[in-house]
């Protein structure tokens, strides 16, 4: 759930490593839940990628449970906000496969810097402003201006990466011995915000579809112990080819023997 504390430590740890130490552990210690869990798990607030809710909660909320005063992002996070309000729990449910063809409508880089920056950062505003109040909104633009300007200095990288240069395929990560792991990927050094997976083996290659999926630019991952959370291995590189444009279909995801929709028991 964005607070202004955790805004303020997000925009201190673009700029210095502890910082970026503290934020990243702490951000690696709550999602770690989510990627171990196959089971419902309560939670603060969930991405409006994908949700479910009751009817009743939908007409409690009004009828409409996705306010659009917010142009882009932070409708969610308003939506939790409110639900919560009634009492309900918000919960993540980790047995759940889900596709989610992440910004295709924001874009990344330098796609995003345009309009979908711009939409963003009124969403963002009219969202501390209504739960922080006028000076709440203030110091968040404030952070945004410091963040914006130490943005993707060196000195915020958490590790020593194994360079494996220019990448037009997903590349192979090794680190020798059978061991259970826990793969986290960033397009920032700092791992403030990742994606993860869990397995074990000696090697992990990333799947066509995650690949496929991926914006072009400079990556970086690294393997963790799953146990500990202590880190073990880092490695950046740069992926060359362009994202996929079109959805991944049922088989893609789940196999050969996948269905539109399934057979339901009566």
């Amino acid at each position: 759930m964005p607070t202004l504390y955790e805004h303020a430590l997000a925009a201190l740890a673009h700029r210095y490593r502890t910082f970026a130490r503290i934020y990243t552990r702490r951000r690696l210690r709550h999602d770690v839940g989510w990627v171990l869990s196959d089971r419902p798990i309560d939670t603060d607030m969930i991405s409006g990628c994908c949700l479910f809710m009751r009817r009743g909660t939908v007409d409690a909320l009004g009828g409409e449970p996705m306010d659009a005063a917010f142009p882009l992002y932070y409708e969610d996070t308003d939506l939790c906000r409110r639900v919560k309000r009634l009492g309900l729990r918000v919960m993540h449910a980790g047995n759940a496969p889900v596709v989610h063809h992440w910004s295709r409508s924001a874009g990344a880089g330098a796609i995003f810097e345009g309009e979908p920056r711009r939409r963003y950062r009124i969403s963002q505003d009219l969202y501390f402003r209504r739960y922080y109040g006028a000076p709440g909104a203030a110091f968040a633009r404030w952070c945004n201006r410091r963040s914006e300007s130490w943005a993707g200095r060196e000195e915020s990288s958490l590790h020593d990466f194994v360079q494996l240069g220019e990448c037009s395929g997903p590349p192979t990560f090794e680190w020798g011995g059978r061991r259970k792991y826990l793969i986290e990927a960033s397009y920032i050094p700092n791992f403030m915000l990742a994606g993860a997976i869990v397995g074990e083996g000696e090697s992990y290659t990333m799947s066509s579809g995650t690949w496929d999926w991926m914006f072009p630019g400079r990556v970086f991952v690294r393997l963790l112990d799953p146990e500990d959370l202590s880190f073990v291995k880092a490695w950046t590189f740069t992926k060359t080819t362009e994202p996929r444009d079109v959805p991944l279909a049922l088989h893609e995801v789940f196999g050969a023997d996948a269905r539109v929709a399934p057979e339901v028991s009566r």
